[in-house]
């Protein structure tokens, strides 16, 4: 007999514990491995079970390795030690970071096929709500296995498309499909289904849960992938008339803890705040591991590990003005507005000789980290610790400057709606939506006058000949945005990519050493350590933007031959 785990504990802190501000949450007991048909002998299992796919986001979708593959490879973040060879694009097909990232987005896809597969047998009268719960549920399942081979797909290129009623036992081997439309359909399907069958509001008021607006998002992003502009443009106007989302009016609350399922957000993942059983222990603690996000983006003068180093390129790229780079990041001679940590500097405030540099470290390193997740103080390895945040996905912010992009690509490059949609994401930039808040205490100062945003065609037309790019000014624009918006969260590679963009990014933002536009010096450089820019020696190579398929899968998948793995590896 089939046999299932029913993840209902730790899925709790996804779907609301915590980081919610809506009061209304999954509340499922705890069930250990049972029979395989226990699911779906009534309501409340079904329910339990349908949690337990969801729980899956607990794999890639929380922090690491996503993070290292949606940043580092844009070299917006760069890191040393064992993950440097992301910052010089040197992987393989036996990164193990590739080998996880593939195998958890699986382990959703098969936990979705499993719950399917019985849910579809099963009379609609055992679930909540009757017929239309039964497609409710198999909606939100739907979409999870639709999410996870959206990241697959956008990563990979064409993956075997393991469906309902496949499983390891029974599909231990499955080729590529023959081409990336075969791909596209299945995500499109389910996508559809989901958005056919769930509204704007989460099923029982519960967020966390997947909605109309999150499908609508995703099938917007798989439509965009594929070239298909009308139809995302679409999607997004959906999104935007709903009325369901909304700017955060402060950028920097969104990664204050507690700040989970805001107005902004379609998908995120928050881990909340307990400290009890869920914080993790370097030792070997928990599933949740909260303080990885803590620890890998804190400067290394204050606890952190050296996993995230913001690139100079992108500190210096903010205007004057805009309070995103405050929000986000501090460099060299910044204070921490959360900690207090004042990086190359004592305590006392006198200098430190190891840290009072551009660069740190042996390998020559920027001195610029991301305070979205550094926000409390980064203690030792042989400590417990608990630092909660939220995994933002999909905000509100990502539909405006994905729905300009739509626009400049329906529209042309003088589109109203693009260039307003761009308008609208610099506006909460500057600071103008939170003249409405009453928060004279926030350790960033607030504004309380609304102040002139600059014109972004003209900064941008501007910025596109001091760098050097050929794509057009709307490109560079959105492109540069998402930049200054999405640095060291979960879908800017995915972005740049998909808008074709990314190797323009690479050349013109970090120019190779010896090219004409290159200001960097070898890091055996006796000024290295007080030179800002990045030391790129190695060549843009396109292939390395389609993620190898690991070695382990190629090995055990007997459908796959040597002709399957991707060019280049």
């Amino acid at each position: 007999m089939k046999k299932l785990i029913l993840f209902a504990a730790s899925a709790m802190m996804m779907l609301g514990f915590s980081a919610c501000n809506h009061e209304e949450y999954f509340n499922i007991d705890y069930y250990d491995i049972l029979p395989g048909d226990i699911m779906f002998k009534n309501a409340a299992n079904i329910d339990a079970g349908l949690t337990g796919v969801y729980d899956t986001f607990y794999g890639n979708w929380k922090w690491s390795p996503t993070y290292m593959v949606q940043n580092i490879t844009t070299m917006d973040i760069l890191a040393g030690g064992w993950d440097a060879a992301f910052s010089t694009h040197d992987w393989t097909a036996g990164t193990s970071q590739f080998r996880t990232l593939w195998n958890n987005y699986y382990k959703g896809v098969t936990a979705a096929n499993f719950f399917l597969e019985g849910a579809e047998e099963t009379d609609a009268s055992l679930f909540s709500g009757g017929e239309s719960g039964k497609k409710k549920a198999m909606a939100q399942a739907r979409a999870i296995r639709a999410m996870n081979y959206l990241e697959l797909v956008q990563g990979w290129g064409r993956v075997p498309m393991v469906m309902t009623g496949e499983n390891g036992s029974n599909t231990p081997e499955k080729p590529r499909p023959e081409n990336d439309d075969e791909c596209w359909k299945l995500i499109e399907e389910d996508l559809t289904y989901a958005i056919e069958n769930l509204d704007f509001d989460p099923v029982n008021g519960q967020y966390g849960r997947i909605t109309k607006g999150t499908a609508l998002g995703y099938r917007a992003e798989a439509y965009a992938c594929q070239g298909k502009w009308d139809k995302a443009k679409a999607d997004y106007e959906a999104i935007i008339s709903s009325g369901k989302y909304k700017l955060m009016p402060c950028y920097s609350y969104l990664f204050d803890s507690n700040k989970g399922w805001s107005s902004e957000d379609l998908w995120c993942i928050p881990m909340y705040n307990d400290f009890g059983k869920n914080m993790h222990s370097f030792g070997g603690g928990g599933e949740d591991t909260y303080s990885m996000s803590l620890n890998q983006s804190a400067s290394i003068q204050f606890g952190g590990w050296g996993s995230t180093y913001v690139s100079w390129e992108t500190y210096e790229s903010y205007e004057p003005g805009d309070k995103r780079r405050v929000g986000s990041m501090v460099g060299w001679g910044d204070t921490n507005p959360f900690t207090g940590d004042k990086l190359g500097f004592n305590a006392d405030g006198t200098p430190n000789e190891e840290y009072d540099h551009a660069k740190v470290s042996g390998e020559f390193l920027p001195n610029v980290f991301s305070i979205k997740y550094w926000r409390m103080h980064a203690i030792g390895d042989e400590t417990v610790n608990c630092a909660p945040y939220t995994a933002h996905h999909m905000r509100y912010a990502n539909i405006l400057l994905n729905y300009a992009e739509a626009c400049f690509r329906t529209e042309g490059e003088d589109s109203a709606k693009g260039w307003d949609a761009i308008k609208q994401v610099r506006n909460r930039a500057f600071g103008n939506l939170e003249v409405t808040l009453n928060d004279p205490t926030y350790p960033i100062p607030m504004n309380t006058e609304v102040v002139e945003v600059p014109d972004a065609k003209t900064v941008y037309t501007a910025y596109k000949a001091l760098k050097g790019y050929t794509a057009p000014v709307w490109q560079v624009a959105v492109n540069q945005e998402r930049r200054k918006e999405f640095n060291l969260e979960f879908c800017l590679f995915f972005d740049l990519k998909r808008s074709g963009f990314i190797e323009q990014h690479i050349n013109c933002e970090y120019p190779k050493y010896g090219t004409a536009m290159a200001k960097s010096v070898p890091n055996t450089d006796p000024a290295a350590p007080d030179s800002k820019p990045w030391y790129r020696n190695f060549d843009f190579n396109p292939n390395k933007m389609t993620f190898p398929i690991p070695t382990t899968e190629m090995e055990t998948n007997k459908a796959l031959t040597p002709a399957d793995q991707n060019p280049g590896y």
